[in-house]
């Protein structure tokens, strides 16, 4: 399109610049493109993307607060929880996940990426809570499984542990073995 104007044409052409590696042009570009339209849920979350893609999550946050000030979505909510976990802000990173699950509840994206935040963050119980639910969602996900053995060894209780342990294993041996080299359970 030959319209200097064409808002799809400028994020396209950003995209591409984005690939090739020319990054300063690529936010020149959606920089304009976002001058057009800046009041939109789609034109906040395209710069956040950007700058996600560039690991610059404090820039990306701030778009994404703004996305879901205009648009209550669940991937907006995980989007902006995501970065925030990157930037170790864990209960602003706890509030977003939570809010993506109010606007879906069982989302397994937002399942998944909350637990692994709680974990990570050394709340072991509260993940397990949320690796539970997956399960729930989800019966045959063996990262949960994997993660509920874990968390459940850390915690001394090896019963619960070789409870998740053999259902990965019915699903998953090669997983399982790395499970069982690391803490010695043996089938």
């Amino acid at each position: 399109n030959s319209n200097p104007n064409d808002i799809e044409a400028k994020k396209y052409l950003a995209k591409l610049y984005q690939f090739t590696g020319d990054i300063a042009q690529s936010e020149k570009l959606l920089y304009e493109a976002f001058k057009q339209a800046p009041e939109t849920a789609e034109s906040n979350n395209e710069l956040s993307v950007f700058y996600t893609y560039s690991r610059r999550y404090d820039i990306a946050i701030k778009y994404l607060r703004r996305a879901v000030e205009l648009k209550k979505h669940h991937i907006l909510y995980l989007s902006l929880a995501n970065n925030l976990t990157k930037l170790g802000r864990t209960n602003e990173a706890i509030e977003a996940y939570q809010k993506a699950l109010e606007i879906k509840p069982g989302s397994q994206y937002v399942l998944k990426f909350y637990a692994e935040a709680l974990r990570d963050t050394g709340k072991k119980r509260d993940a397990i809570g949320i690796y539970k639910q997956l399960l729930e969602v989800e019966p045959n996900n063996t990262a949960a499984m994997f993660n509920l053995s874990l968390l459940y060894l850390y915690l001394l209780d090896k019963p619960t542990a070789q409870v998740y342990y053999e259902r990965l294993l019915k699903l998953d041996k090669n997983l399982a073995r790395n499970l069982s080299w690391i803490f010695r359970i043996k089938k």
